[in-house]
């Protein structure tokens, strides 16, 4: 996401305390021939900030308890007044994600350490106690993590493709992977 940030123009900073994931930012950046600040710290020890945007994917459900809440306060520090903070995290409403997880510790293959779902519940909650203005839940497809993550594609074998004919159907996708936390500081 943040390279097409980048990409259009923006001044782009990544946080992360990975080297790894620094040396693939690296890579990429300079593929696309762009530039970004690249941060190796803990989310937690940068300073405030003036960012218009503060966004994660992938970050916000590795926190367990008080932490979950204090992700998105941190988000919120990092951006001003007016700024947009993005969160996308898994849905704890996603059985199939329930399901492949539950048998990758089974099987012990499971390889993201810990991994909390949110639920709306619980973003509301946090939306409320940090006083979040104008937020928004998208909620993604549920087929689409039905396929991604129990790997049911049999229907393509035989010509029917569900997927593009109830893809956005809000009942379905509260079930969905991932819910993105839009708000407003």
């Amino acid at each position: 996401m943040s390279l097409l940030m980048a990409l259009e123009g923006a001044n782009v900073t990544l946080v992360d305390e990975s080297k790894y994931a620094f040396e693939e930012a690296r890579k990429l950046y300079k593929k696309f021939n762009c530039n970004a600040n690249l941060i190796q710290k803990n989310i937690f020890d940068i300073k405030n900030g003036n960012l218009d945007v503060a966004l994660s994917f992938g970050l916000a459900e590795h926190f367990e308890n008080e932490k979950r809440t204090e992700i998105f306060k941190k988000h919120c520090n990092l951006i001003k007044k007016k700024g947009i903070i993005v969160v996308s995290i898994p849905n704890s409403r996603c059985f199939p994600y329930q399901i492949y997880k539950s048998l990758a510790k089974l099987f012990r293959v499971w390889k993201y350490g810990t991994e909390i779902p949110y639920s709306k519940k619980e973003l509301d909650e946090i939306a409320k106690k940090l006083e979040i203005k104008n937020y928004e839940l998208i909620e993604s497809s549920f087929l689409n993590a039905f396929y991604h993550f129990l790997i049911i594609n049999p229907l393509k074998l035989i010509g029917l493709n569900l997927k593009e004919r109830f893809m956005d159907t809000k009942f379905l996708n509260k079930y969905g992977y991932a819910l993105i936390f839009i708000g407003e500081k």
